[in-house]
């Protein structure tokens, strides 16, 4: 399946999408990133020549009853990714994992 098969750390279907959104002229462009299931390498997109830069990043787990769990170092590596290429970041649903795993944050 699409969604569950990865190339380099990113999976197929973002693959597949964001030469599209980064082609597009738009004010903003931002990744939601959620759920994030899995570590994700986004570096080889960041400020790629030919296409338009990523404003923003949105990371963030699931929730409910049956939610799959998140790492936090998925999200901690997804940050770092951001920060490296200062792209702005907003973490939504991570701070009880993250408080957890005594990152300090």
């Amino acid at each position: 399946e699409l969604i569950d098969d990865h190339l380099g750390g990113v999976p197929k279907v973002a693959e597949l999408r964001l030469p599209y959104l980064l082609a597009l002229p738009a004010a903003v462009r931002f990744l939601s990133c959620e759920p994030l299931l899995g570590p994700l390498d986004l570096r080889s997109w960041f400020n790629r020549r030919s296409y338009h830069p990523i404003d923003w990043v949105i990371a963030g787990g699931e929730s409910g009853p049956h939610s799959r769990p998140m790492n936090p170092n998925w999200a901690l590596g997804l940050l770092s990714q951001c920060q490296d290429a200062n792209v702005s970041v907003l973490a939504v649903g991570v701070a009880f994992a993250l408080v957890l795993s005594g990152s300090g944050l």
